[in-house]
């Protein structure tokens, strides 16, 4: 089966912003709750609830897609939401208080909602009329590979430069694997 190549950049633009919302800023959390607690002097689970925090948020985020579908300038759309997920989470690198993280967490679960699974399996669904469950698998599977990856990734870079310089990574990588889908998504 030969695609396309504006279907194929349509297919990797969805794994990227799938593998950026779910595999690295989802899945890689947890590696942050034990060295932010510790430098904060918070516990554990105090660090913990921005997990639920970005969890609900996404929910939330992932109810705007239909509006944001119906944008004229789905580009601009992606583009400022992608930002917003870069400067939020670059943003938590210059936290001092679990207030302030509470409240990058919630702009980060909003626009990981946003860009999500559910505007992904639309463009998706949108893009491609046969073999659609393939198509969504091989972006849903990304997550895991991503977040795999990432997790090893990121756990040497906390161990070695600190959690803040963990964030400012994340931020690079969320910001390089977002760019196709503000590039190649009409």
């Amino acid at each position: 089966m030969k695609l396309p190549r504006t279907h194929l950049l349509v297919l990797v633009s969805m794994c990227c912003l799938v593998a950026v919302n779910i595999g690295l800023l989802s899945n890689v959390q947890g590696l942050f709750l034990g060295p932010i607690a510790e430098e904060l002097g918070v516990l554990r689970g105090e660090i913990s609830l921005t997990i639920t925090i970005s969890g609900i948020c996404g929910g939330l985020g992932g109810m705007l897609v239909p509006r944001m579908m119906g944008a004229r300038r789905l580009r601009l759309a992606i583009a400022a939401l992608a930002a917003t997920s870069v400067l939020s989470t670059a943003g938590l690198s210059l936290c001092h208080s679990i207030t302030t993280i509470y409240a990058l967490y919630v702009a980060r679960g909003i626009v990981s909602g946003m860009l999500g699974l559910v505007f992904a399996t639309t463009i998706l669904n949108n893009w491609f009329r046969a073999r659609i469950g393939l198509f969504t698998s091989i972006a849903i599977g990304t997550s895991g590979l991503a977040g795999s990856v990432f997790s090893l990734v990121f756990s040497d870079v906390i161990e070695h430069f600190g959690w803040r310089a963990g964030y400012v990574a994340m931020a690079v990588c969320a910001l390089v694997l977002m760019l196709p889908a503000a590039l190649f998504v009409p």
